[in-house]
């Protein structure tokens, strides 16, 4: 997946660049209908878990871990396709999930893009709360092609 060199530079290779926005390239299909079934199917337990994830997600940023980011970050992820209550589009979803935790990694991924994710996730689980299927639907497709960009803009692939 990536080459190291002088023991500080990774490099993604490109296969697995191409990898990455295929995975992303899917997710948009199906995550933002997950986000809209989630606004409308959610329990109050499954929103209290969502608020409680971004809290230790913003406390994860403040330490910097960013193995602790990618864990956090796939739990709400998998939480909103368990809320959405079909069991076969989380199936789906799955290899595609495990891919996104290349992107925590790539070498110019900044500071800047954890924010990001941070105030992508705020909007996301605003919406759920607030059951507004159609504005979590438009936020997680907002969010996974801000991703896309971003890893595209960071490789220096151009957009």
């Amino acid at each position: 997946m990536v080459d190291v060199i002088h023991r500080n530079d990774v490099i993604v290779r490109s296969d697995s660049l191409t990898e990455l926005l295929l995975a992303l390239e899917a997710r948009i299909l199906v995550e933002p209908y997950c986000a809209a079934k989630c606004a409308e199917r959610a329990s109050l337990s499954d929103e209290a878990t969502l608020v409680a994830l971004h809290r230790e997600y913003l406390e994860g940023r403040k330490n910097g871990d960013r193995h602790k980011l990618v864990e956090i970050d796939r739990k709400m992820h998998v939480l909103i396709g368990m809320a959405a209550g079909n069991y076969l589009l989380l199936e789906l979803l799955s290899p595609f999930q495990e891919r996104r935790s290349r992107l925590w990694f790539l070498p110019h991924w900044q500071v800047n893009d954890f924010g990001e994710t941070a105030s992508n996730h705020d909007k996301l689980i605003r919406c759920i709360r607030e059951h507004q299927p159609e504005a979590a639907s438009a936020t997680m497709k907002t969010h996974l092609k801000s991703l896309a960009h971003r890893i595209v803009s960071s490789q220096g692939v151009g957009t």
